[in-house]
């Protein structure tokens, strides 16, 4: 007569090795489901990150050199986030105003882009790689 499966000694194997991690996050099964939150990227949310981005940037730059410059360049934050927001808030921006809106947030980061190059900061330029598909020759 066999023992049933549940009455045998656990084997040396499952002594030694560590206790499995605690289950985390969430399982998908249905490929029809994605999470709410998920930020789908718009032109303009873009410009108003890289916007903020540059700003960063021209204030850990500006905080080196600040005793060699007279007064800290001018970034219109203030004017270029009340833009942004006049245009992000409307529930339907017609095309003509989104277009405006990108134009300004251009400006903007064109202007934070020639101030960091002015004060005089080499800015590396990395040369994009392209991938080869494994059919070229």
């Amino acid at each position: 007569m066999r023992c049933p499966l549940s009455y045998l000694p656990p084997s040396d194997d499952e002594e030694d090795e560590p206790p499995a991690p605690p289950n985390q996050g969430q399982l998908l099964i249905d490929a029809t489901c994605a999470p709410a939150d998920i930020r789908y990227p718009k032109d303009l949310e873009l410009l108003n990150d890289t916007r903020k981005a540059s700003e960063a940037i021209l204030d850990a730059l500006y905080s080196q050199v600040m005793l060699s410059l007279k007064c800290k360049p001018c970034t219109y934050r203030k004017l270029a986030r009340k833009a942004y927001l006049a245009i992000a808030k409307k529930r339907q921006p017609s095309r003509k105003l989104i277009h405006k809106g990108i134009r300004q947030q251009l400006g903007y980061v064109r202007r934070n882009l020639a101030h960091i190059d002015g004060l005089g900061f080499p800015i590396p330029i990395v040369p994009a790689t392209v991938p080869s598909v494994a059919g070229d020759s």
